[in-house]
């Protein structure tokens, strides 16, 4: 007979029992498998049943039965430690009051499904981790206030209780760690030496897997007087920073950095004048000139140190607008005596200059006349007056037998007691001469 003819019933007793032998486990949700706790905390082991569920049963560390529910009834197992410290949620968590640190260790549930479920039965293993809270925090210093550059610091946690702790030390939310200057271990930080900037709020933080704590101290840290300076508050006309004109009121204001704040004293001529940063004199007199001094004391650190100023009393002074004026006047002054300067030195190097080189003159006269002159006194007297010129007319002599030109002739005119001209090839010479 083949497969295909098996009845319908026979295929589900087959199915029926593989569901049987080798069917799926039910469900069961978990939050967390480690759970921490602090003890008499309330601890929950959290679990999550899925469906129908026919038993449900919880096993301390040792393997023994804390409580079963079977169809929802609950028999919690009489005469163990969790007798009166358990219960049983309805999604199937245990839930132990007042917990011990011997309730630590490993928890199971085993959950039995309802046989119609098809589903077979499934177990669940829970870590309980107890701790002692965190509790009593408190940090210590050597002493409440450390001078700069001279002492030395150290800050101390402690815990009342707790177990399993963790440390941590901060400052203005920073975690501290080692420097140069500064050694941090779990319960203790010391500072040598400190410096200003230690100055501020520590915090220890105390915890473990369950709980924390956290408690603070502030350092404060002594330095000063240093920066120290004098302000003058008084209105004054005067260009001259240390004159006060007579009959105004005289205002000064000393200040230092200076941790804690400093002491002041205003001294004049050796004698204490009033305490406080601010020295007011309604109405300054002639005698009210001197030096001032500002005496500065630091009562932790001991250190104390002045700071002076000098104040004149005059009867009137020299305003800004009259300095002023008075530079803008010295000024214009001495830019005219620049410009004088600057034309002066012109002048002078206008006038050193050579002048220009003359092209000079030959006077020829004297030779000429030297060469003519015989001439004329030969034909002086022939004719008076007016002569022709020589070679032109053979009546008058033979032509320039003294005094022939070389290159050309020469004709004299109107030799009348007057001037006289002689032509000469290639050039012409004035001259003048008395007949």
């Amino acid at each position: 007979m083949g497969w295909a003819r098996v009845p319908c019933l026979v295929w589900l007793l087959i199915a029926a029992l593989c569901r049987c032998v080798c069917g799926q486990q039910v469900e069961v949700r978990v939050g967390d498998r480690v759970i921490n706790t602090g003890t008499s905390w309330n601890s929950t082991l959290a679990v999550a049943t899925v469906g129908a569920v026919h038993m449900l049963e919880w096993s301390d560390p040792a393997g023994s039965n804390i409580l079963t529910q079977v169809l929802g009834n609950l028999y919690i197992k009489a005469g163990t430690p969790y007798t009166d410290r358990v219960e049983l949620l309805t999604n199937g968590s245990l839930v132990i009051t007042s917990t011990r640190r011997a309730d630590q260790g490993n928890y199971t549930v085993k959950v039995e499904p309802v046989a119609s479920s098809g589903l077979t039965s499934n177990s669940v293993t829970l870590t309980l981790l107890v701790h002692d809270p965190v509790e009593g925090v408190s940090v210590s210093v050597s002493r409440d206030g450390v001078r700069e550059g001279r002492d030395d610091l150290t800050l101390r946690c402690s815990v009342r209780s707790g177990s399993s702790l963790t440390y941590t030390w901060l400052k203005a939310g920073a975690t501290l760690v080692n420097t140069s200057r500064l050694t941090v271990t779990p319960t203790l930080v010391s500072i040598s030496p400190v410096d200003r900037t230690d100055a501020g709020n520590y915090t220890c933080r105390v915890s473990n897997p369950a709980s924390a704590g956290e408690a603070s101290q502030a350092v404060i840290v002594y330095y000063g007087p240093e920066s120290l300076a004098i302000a003058r508050l008084t209105s004054s006309d005067c260009v001259a920073s240390d004159q006060v004109t007579i009959g105004l009121p005289l205002r000064l204001t000393c200040g230092a950095v200076s941790v804690p704040p400093a002491a002041y004293t205003w001294m004049l001529r050796g004698q204490a004048l009033v305490q406080g940063t601010t020295l007011t004199i309604p109405l300054l007199m002639a005698n009210g000139s001197g030096t001032y001094t500002c005496r500065v004391t630091n009562a932790q650190t001991g250190v104390e140190r002045n700071v002076t100023t000098l104040i004149t009393a005059v009867g009137g002074c020299l305003s800004a607008g009259a300095v002023a004026g008075i530079v803008i006047g010295a000024v214009a002054l001495l830019i005219l005596l620049i410009l004088l300067i600057v034309c002066l030195v012109k002048c002078r190097r206008e006038k050193a200059k050579p002048l220009p080189k003359k092209q000079p003159v030959v006077n020829r006269s004297n030779e000429v006349e030297a060469k003519v002159q015989p001439w004329l006194d030969r034909h002086q007297q022939q004719n008076p007056g007016f002569y022709s010129a020589p070679g032109t007319n053979s009546e008058r002599g033979p032509p320039y037998t003294e005094y022939p030109p070389s290159t050309g002739s020469m004709v004299p005119s109107t030799f009348n007691g007057g001037s006289g001209s002689i032509s000469v090839t290639q050039q012409s010479i004035h001259i003048s001469t008395l007949v």
